[in-house]
């Protein structure tokens, strides 16, 4: 759940603003700050100037001015790259997108209670996916109008300790991308921190600055960005959905620039991983039925792999699923519940497709009940069914 992105310039020429003062570069506008609750949320500054690039100032995740994302900026855990870096090397892949749901504002206050991650090479291809709820050890999740997660859907999940070595796996030998990449970064730090792990200052790039460059949009807004491409963004405020849409888009962009674009730091190695499943809890968000029924949307809209169907919840979903498919057919309100019941088993699209079709062959069902079609996002995934 990052910051809304600032307004996009008065003019633009080939995605470049030509506001006075610095010819080419956008500035950002001040975010409005809210006082009402006591507590100001961070402010985003303006985007340094060609002379200070020179000496760059390094913030912190406590930090209430965050800076936005551009080449040479040094954050708390990110070193950006960019088109207009004086030296560094280039990154053919693999990149790993990043996007968190949170409970505010504030990296110091506030907590992480959704996490996803994707790993896809130069082209856009989705070669992994990684997403959870989080636990926030006792905060409430702030605030559910925008993320749609409650108290009760993270009592059962993991913490972000739990998580990380899961992550920072993922992140190894990768380029970090995101939108609004300082904000996710404050977090992330802020929570490595709390979770006692350190890690070197990893190689990132930041779709928003990416977006500044190649687009002439009224904002740069991911969903803003996303229409002009024509990119789906079907699940917004879902860190899946959002991590998504920020993999298609990036290929998309980095073509449209003309000059490549460096990183002064490698990407970091990192090999620990939790030895045992976590007790993974997804979730699958805004189903519609559309032309390929609602079971491919359920499985469109949860990571690709998850974990084993183990557990009491797995059971619960597989039993739900026994009674629904016992007329060979699914509604949409059953559709919601399958989706509740296989996130909190941490079910995965590929385990919801096994468990599926399991039942499709144990139920007789004919072929006109369950068609099966490719799936939208992983080329190496097997076919899912339609109900």
């Amino acid at each position: 759940m990052s910051p809304a992105a600032p307004p996009a310039p008065p003019t633009q020429v080939g995605g470049q603003s030509s506001r006075a003062g610095v010819p080419g570069r956008p500035t950002a506008a001040p975010s409005n700050r809210s006082r009402s609750s006591g507590h100001r949320p961070p402010a985003y500054t303006r985007e340094r100037t060609v002379a200070s690039r020179r000496d760059p100032r390094p913030w912190d995740s406590t930090s209430r001015d965050i800076p936005f994302a551009e080449p040479g900026l040094r954050g708390p855990l990110f070193h950006y790259g960019g088109t207009s870096m004086r030296s560094g090397a280039e990154h053919s892949g693999p990149y790993a997108v990043i996007d968190f749901e949170t409970t505010g504002l504030s990296a110091r206050r506030d907590r992480i209670v959704e996490v996803a991650i994707a790993r896809v090479d130069a082209s856009g291809r989705i070669e992994d996916e990684f997403a959870t709820l989080i636990n926030p050890e006792g905060r409430d999740v702030g605030p559910t109008f925008i993320h749609g997660i409650t108290n009760a859907q993270v009592e059962r999940a993991p913490t972000f300790a739990d998580v990380a070595p899961e992550l920072l796996c993922r992140l190894s030998g990768a380029v970090v991308v995101a939108h609004n990449a300082t904000f996710e970064e404050a977090f992330l730090a802020a929570e490595l921190k709390r979770a006692g792990l350190e890690v070197p200052r990893l190689p990132a790039l930041c779709t928003l600055w990416l977006g500044r460059q190649t687009f002439t949009t009224p904002n740069y807004k991911l969903g803003t960005l996303a229409r002009a491409a024509g990119v789906p963004l079907v699940d917004k405020h879902a860190a899946l959905g959002d991590v998504r849409a920020v993999c298609a888009l990036l290929p998309q962009m980095t073509r449209q620039l003309r000059t490549p674009v460096l990183f002064s730091c490698v990407p970091m190695s990192w090999t620990s991983r939790n030895a045992q499943p976590l007790p993974l809890v997804t979730r699958a968000v805004a189903l519609r039925k559309g032309s390929d029924g609602w079971m491919h949307s359920l499985m469109a809209r949860l990571p690709v792999t998850g974990i084993a169907p183990h557990s009491a919840s797995a059971e619960a979903y597989l039993d739900a699923l026994t009674e629904v498919l016992s007329d060979g057919k699914i509604t949409g309100e059953e559709a919601k519940v399958l989706a509740y019941l296989a996130g909190s088993a941490g079910m995965g699209g590929e385990q919801v497709l096994d468990s599926t079709s399991a039942s499709w062959i144990a139920f007789r069902l004919p072929r006109s009940t369950m068609t099966f079609s490719p799936p939208p996002k992983s080329a190496n995934s097997s076919p899912q069914p339609r109900l």
